[in-house]
């Protein structure tokens, strides 16, 4: 479970009497692990990316590539706004190179990556046909699930063979199985409540569940250190 929410029904604020009795609570500082950027840094960053951006209008205004206009979509609405659209072509396109490169392992310690050149400045790729191991220090990959070989690939596969494939869909088609129930049992026992519901994702607990169960003067409290 990514967050833990509590719910209080009926929850009124409190008066000015408890308020009295109450001390005010500490701030507490939060460091965080990166300095603060100097301000030469901050304002040439600023006029950076101002450039690019009239570069993109510029570019856009003059040398409208083909590339761009959408096919066989005649009575239909288009894919992205017209801002979207020119900042994908125009500003992400130019450092587009540095990111999204396909890859040809598992997203382990290390990842290999398939090479690839392009020829009219970000529109389109081709592949070399050589590749390039490098060290994976941006996957959700943190606990070795993806690994090809070892324990959590093993454990894995003996667990499709006993519970199916079905638990990557909804709780309600299929998705549920004696593990969630035993999870479940054990988390309302260890938290001293009847019964808890658990959910594999911290957006869809945020974002889906959470309306389902409040209503008009209910309090939620929820972990500072959420995903979401």
């Amino acid at each position: 479970m990514n967050s833990l929410l509590l719910f209080f029904q009926g929850y009124k604020k409190p008066t000015a009497t408890n308020n009295q009795n109450r001390t005010s609570p500490k701030t507490r500082e939060i460091k965080e692990s990166f300095e603060p950027p100097t301000l030469i840094v901050a304002a040439l960053t600023q006029i950076s990316f101002y450039i690019l951006m009239f570069l993109g209008y510029l570019s856009q205004a003059l040398f409208p590539p083909k590339i761009v206009k959408e096919k066989n979509r005649d009575g239909y609405p288009p894919l992205f706004d017209r801002f979207s659209a020119f900042y994908s072509r125009y500003v992400y396109r130019r450092v587009r190179d540095c990111w999204n490169y396909p890859i040809c392992s598992v997203p382990g310690d290390e990842v290999v990556l398939k090479d690839r050149v392009t020829k009219d400045n970000g529109w389109t790729f081709e592949f070399t046909g050589s590749k390039t191991k490098c060290l994976n220090l941006a996957s959700y990959n943190y606990l070795g699930f993806a690994e090809a070989s070892g324990p959590c690939a093993e454990a894995a596969i003996s667990s499709i063979y006993k519970y199916g494939i079905s638990t990557g869909g909804t709780r309600q088609q299929y998705g549920t199985n004696e593990l969630h129930d035993e999870l479940e049992r054990l988390m309302a026992e260890f938290l001293g409540v009847e019964d808890a519901i658990t959910f594999g994702m911290g957006f869809a607990t945020n974002a889906l569940n959470i309306p389902t169960f409040l209503s008009p003067g209910c309090l939620v409290i929820s972990d500072e250190k959420k995903p979401c």
